[in-house]
C-alpha cells in the first residue's frame, strides 16, 4: 500500500460462498517518508557552559535528538511552531561538530542537519602574575608587565584608588 490513510474491514467466506458480516473497522496510516532534516539555528561557536542549549526547527510533533558524531547528547520534541531546544548532556572542555536529527512518530527518521561546530572551554585561565618589579616611580603611566594566558583579558586594579584597567594578553 502506498503512504496514505486507510479503513480496513476483513469478511470470511466458507467453502459454500457463505460470506459473514464485516469486522469492525481498523483505521492504518501508512507513512513510510522521513520528516526533513532538521535545521540548528544556534550560532554560538564558543561557550563556558558545559551543557550548551542547541535551538532549531523541525517538523513540529517529531522527536528531535542531539548528535556528536554517533553520540546522543540529549532529545526534545519539536513544538507546534517545529522550534526545539535541547540542553546537551555534560561536554568537557573540546571542540565539536553537533547535529541533529528528528524521528516521527513511527520511528522515521530525517537525514542529520546542518552541522554546528562549537568549542567548550569552561576551564578558568591559570592565575596572571606581574614581573615588573618597581615599586618606586616618577612616572604617572607605568608600564606594569606580566604574563597571562594568551588571549585573556586582564584587568589590572588598583586597590588605593577605584579604577580598573583592561588589556588584552598578546600571543608571543
Amino acid at each position: 500500500l502506498a503512504d496514505n490513510d486507510y479503513t480496513l474491514t476483513v469478511v470470511a467466506t466458507d467453502t459454500a460462498g457463505n460470506e459473514s458480516a464485516s469486522s469492525s473497522a481498523l483505521a492504518l496510516t501508512i507513512d513510510t517518508a522521513a520528516p526533513d532534516a532538521p535545521v540548528i539555528t544556534t550560532t554560538t561557536a564558543l561557550t563556558n557552559d558545559p551543557t550548551p542549549d542547541i535551538a532549531g526547527t523541525a517538523e513540529a510533533g517529531t522527536t528531535v535528538t542531539l548528535f556528536n558524531g554517533s553520540t546522543s547528547l540529549g532529545t526534545a520534541i519539536a513544538d507546534g511552531n517545529g522550534d526545539f531546544s535541547i540542553t546537551s548532556s555534560q561536554l568537557p572542555d573540546n571542540s565539536y561538530t553537533l547535529t541533529v536529527k528528528a524521528t516521527d512518530a513511527l520511528g522515521n527518521e530525517s537525514a542529520a542537519s546542518n552541522e554546528l561546530a562549537i568549542t567548550i572551554d569552561a576551564t578558568a585561565p591559570s592565575t596572571p602574575s606581574i614581573s615588573t618589579t618597581t615599586s618606586l616611580t616618577n612616572s604617572n603611566t607605568p608600564i606594569i608587565e606580566g604574563t597571562a594566558e594568551a588571549g585573556s583579558t586582564v584587568n589590572l586594579y588598583n586597590e588605593t584608588q577605584s579604577a580598573t584597567y583592561v588589556v588584552t594578553v598578546d600571543s608571543k
